[in-house]
């Protein structure tokens, strides 16, 4: 989680592969959020994904996030450039 001017944070998160498609990404998540804006105080939390990732997109969907921009080839991963996509969801429209 990373914040700088105590109104918006940015989470993440990385799962191995053996663990995927257990749910662990969307229930952590949902946690760090309800922190984020609950506890913290901020505003506004953002995400980041690889667009070549459905299933980090249908995480940050569930958890209520809107698909703010993509952003072309702006991320460098050992297979080449991948284009990401910005998601957001504001205290405002936060539920649990």
């Amino acid at each position: 989680m990373n914040w700088s001017d105590g109104k918006e944070a940015e989470i993440g998160y990385i799962i191995n592969k053996k663990f995927w498609g257990h749910g662990l990404a969307t229930e952590a998540s949902a946690k760090i959020l309800e922190l984020c804006f609950e506890v913290l105080g901020f505003e506004e939390v953002h995400a980041f994904c690889a667009l070549e990732n459905p299933a980090s997109v249908r995480v940050l969907t569930k958890l209520g996030m809107t698909d703010m921009e993509r952003l072309q080839n702006n991320k460098k991963y050992p297979g080449g450039w991948v284009t990401s996509q910005h998601f957001c969801v504001t205290k405002v429209n936060y539920s649990k």
